[in-house]
């Protein structure tokens, strides 16, 4: 397959097998690969996502 460690692949699965392909390029190529209903807002997103790790271990903290 001529891959080396640390090399991306990905999994293709057709009826009853699977290969397994090198990936070019790097996450930026996966641009559009899922589709979603309207725009979505990265940074706001991100941000709440801060939020709520932080609120957990407050909490963990205080037990």
């Amino acid at each position: 397959m001529n891959l080396r460690p640390g090399a991306r692949v990905r999994f293709v699965v057709e009826k009853d097998a699977a290969r397994i392909l090198p990936v070019e390029g790097g996450i930026e190529t996966l641009k559009g690969a899922v589709r979603v209903p309207a725009p979505q807002d990265f940074k706001a997103a991100r941000h709440k996502a801060m939020e709520e790790r932080s609120r957990e271990k407050s909490a963990r903290t205080r037990r």
